[in-house]
């Protein structure tokens, strides 16, 4: 099975407002755990990574991307395609004139393969091969004297889950480190939104994505997912002039609600 999941958000603003209201702390981070199950499966049946950057529009880097991969072949064999491979990309690039796009631009991806035509487990069972992401942004959105700096996020609709996928999820969180108020759920289905993110708030933007592959799956199963995310100067919208966070979701993979997972709120 081969799969493939792209986010693809932008948080962006024009480079004139870099020094007002910009997201500041930028951390990109991706996380991947690939395995086989079955009976008897045990450590030898799964394999992680993980990655983290922080981006500064101040000393840099401008850009950078957290990128988690991990291959795991059957432990007790298989056909010669029988493997399981997954990774998660979250990317993060402030606008000019600092980097190469016009707004601040984040991308969150997962992509891999996996088949279990005749894959076995450690303990020599069938097996089926699971693949479990995260591709998350964490970042600050500043209070400047004089300026409204209240960011809105603007969420499409979701498209529903395909064959075998299990969670494509998005939550929006304020505070992920403290309380944590989850501002937003968004799952296979969840109609278009508009999510404020209120100024002198820390925030969390992330993706999940799990699929679940029984065993004698032939031939491989593939998906996608993309999304992009966008901030910039918003037309005036109040006294202060408000900050318009745009979220554009492309779908190509597939999603299910369900509660944030435990490691979400850190």
């Amino acid at each position: 099975m081969a799969f493939f999941l792209a986010l693809s958000p932008s948080l962006a603003r024009a480079a004139t407002d870099l020094g007002v209201c910009a997201p500041n702390g930028v951390t990109v981070s991706a996380d991947v755990t690939v395995r086989y199950n079955g009976v008897g499966a045990g450590a030898a049946d799964q394999l992680s990574d993980l990655d983290s950057k922080l981006v500064s529009p101040g000393v840099g880097p401008f850009a950078d991307t957290a990128n988690s991969a991990a291959l795991l072949l059957p432990p007790g064999g298989g056909d010669p395609k029988d493997r399981v491979n997954g990774a998660m990309i979250s990317y993060f690039e402030f606008g000019t004139p600092l980097g190469s796009t016009v707004l601040d631009a984040l991308r969150l991806e997962a992509s891999g393969m996996a088949s279990t035509a005749n894959a076995l487990n450690s303990a020599g069972n069938l097996a089926g091969a699971e693949v479990t992401g995260e591709a998350r942004a964490e970042f600050f959105i500043d209070v400047v004297a004089g300026t409204d700096c209240d960011t809105f996020f603007n969420v499409p609709a979701m498209r529903a889950l395909e064959p075998f996928e299990t969670v494509l999820e998005i939550n929006v969180i304020r505070d992920p480190g403290g309380v944590g108020e989850v501002l937003a759920t968004l799952s296979p289905g969840s109609p278009a939104a508009t999510i404020l993110l209120p100024e002198d708030n820390f925030f969390l933007i992330q993706l999940d994505y799990d699929y679940a592959l029984p065993p004698g799956i032939d031939p491989p199963f593939g998906y996608s997912f993309v999304s992009s995310f966008g901030v910039s100067p918003a037309p005036a919208l109040g006294a202060g002039g408000m900050i318009a966070l745009g979220l554009v979701a492309l779908a190509l993979g597939t999603v299910v609600l369900r509660a944030p997972r435990k490691g979400l709120i850190r």
